[in-house]
Order: C-alpha cells, then structure tokens, then sequence
C-alpha cells in the first residue's frame, strides 16, 4: 500500500496522521517543502515560548496531523504542514477533560452546561488571539476551519521566530 501526496479522495476516512483511506489504497495529503515545514516548527516554538511567558498553561502539538491524546487543558499549539485546508500554526484552547465530557453530554445547546462550555471556549480563543497580538504575532481566528472554531491561526510573514516578545 503506497501514500500518493495530494490526490484527491472522493470517500474514506482519515487517520491521525492525515492520510486517507480509500478501499485499500492510502493517500497522504500534499504537504509544505521540509524548509517550510521546519520554519512552521520554529514558529509554533516561539509561540509557546510567548504564551509560556504570559503564564498560559501550553501543551506541546508539534505537527497537528499526528492527533492529540494527552487530555491536559490548557493552549495546544501545532503546526498543519499540509497545502490544502489552513496550513500553518495553530492554537486551540482545550478545555479540561471534565468540562468537555460534560458539555458533550449535555441535553442541547440550551443547557446550562453547553453554554458555559461554548462560552469558555469563545472567551479563551479572543484571549489566545489577543496575547498573541500583544506579543506581536498577527493572528486570525476565521481562518481555522479544519482546526476547529475554536483555534486561531498565526499568519505567516509576521514575527520572526526567535525574535523576543516586545
């Protein structure tokens, strides 16, 4: 069974580390250049490096395509070296374990509960963007579709990684 980068799947399902299945052939997303996709690391590095100075709680993603399965809360920083969707590094709040079990399991979306789950993830996604504006990153939180609503995305061609938080 080969990977074939960037083909187009009309069916399947896809794993964590962003392949697809169709039948029995996988395919494996088109990705960034390995300069790229080592600048994307040194990125989403920065990132934490300023989110850890402003006191935030960072979990390490590294390359979003692998999953996350630690369950810690706290900003997930990754980096998505794919060419389609919202390439780029990305940050998403996550909530603690409890609080997301007990949203899921909430009898809809007017219920206490799904409420304050939404509400804690709408008022820490604006935070995330705001710090990280105020470090000097450029952010935007429209463009992570495949990331989750609740992620912001760092633009590219903005701070340098390495560079100190003004």
């Amino acid at each position: 069974m080969r990977a074939t980068p960037g083909r187009l799947v009309k069916w399947g399902s896809t794993d964590s580390f962003g392949s697809t299945r169709e039948g029995s052939q996988v395919t494996t997303p088109e990705r960034v250049s390995p300069e790229e996709q080592r600048e994307l690391s040194r990125i989403a590095s920065a990132v934490e490096a300023d989110l850890c100075l402003a006191g935030l709680p960072v979990i390490h993603g590294g390359c979003g395509r692998r999953g996350r399965t630690d369950g810690a809360p706290g900003a997930l920083v990754s980096y998505d070296p794919g060419r389609d969707g919202s390439p780029g590094v990305h940050v998403r709040w996550c909530p603690s374990a409890e609080l997301t079990r007990m949203t899921l399991a909430a009898d809809g979306p007017g219920h206490r509960i799904a409420e304050f789950g939404g509400s804690v993830l709408d008022t820490m996604t604006n935070a995330l963007g705001e710090v990280l504006r105020a470090a000097g990153w450029h952010v935007d939180a429209t463009g992570a579709d495949v990331h989750g609503a609740s992620s912001v995305r760092v633009l590219e061609g903005t701070r340098t990684a390495g560079e100190p938080a003004p």
